[in-house]
């Protein structure tokens, strides 16, 4: 028995749980969770990579000084659970795919939970075009996630502790 790890392991796990994914949206079985049960969804490589990143968990060894939320240079977001991933746990799968933001603009979008029984996990994750080599930004666009909750307290993409300037996709889990 051997036990192989680091990109050249994890990078076809992922590519066979986004291909699942995607066959799961592509057959109509969002939300119903059965075939054919809604509409036929092509997902963006956005989406997919979003729903991957939203239902990773650390490994507990991980977990004593990390924020649920912040990535670690070594171990990303986590391991991805596609049973939470396609919402067989029961709590709830919602997605946004395909928005396009105009120049200086927000978006606002309104949660509504019954429950507080799981963790809301909310992720974003788009598409940079390439910049001139020349050009000292890192982004063209520097999109970030904010969630203000009821009672006024707000969570920053990424557990960063002012605005995440460093990454085409952040997660929030309260």
């Amino acid at each position: 028995v051997a036990r192989n790890s680091g990109t050249s392991m994890a990078t076809p796990a992922a590519s066979a749980l986004a291909l699942i994914i995607r066959q799961f949206l592509q057959e109509g079985y969002y939300p119903g969770l059965k075939k054919q049960s809604g509409n036929k969804i092509s997902p963006s490589s956005c989406l997919l990579k979003s729903i991957l990143i939203n239902t990773a968990e650390k490994p507990e060894s991980f977990m004593e000084n990390d924020q649920k939320s912040e990535p670690r240079n070594d171990a990303g977001f986590g391991i991805p659970c596609l049973e939470r991933a396609l919402g067989f746990n029961g709590v709830g799968f919602r997605f946004v795919d395909n928005e396009i933001m105009p120049s200086k603009s927000h978006f606002i979008y309104k949660v509504e939970l019954n429950s507080n029984s799981a963790d809301l996990n909310i992720t974003m994750s788009y598409l940079d075009p390439p910049l001139n080599p020349d050009n000292e930004n890192l982004f063209f666009a520097d999109l970030d996630i904010f969630v203000k909750s009821p009672n006024g307290k707000f969570y920053n993409g990424n557990g960063a502790s002012e605005r995440e300037s460093f990454s085409l996709t952040e997660r929030i889990i309260i």
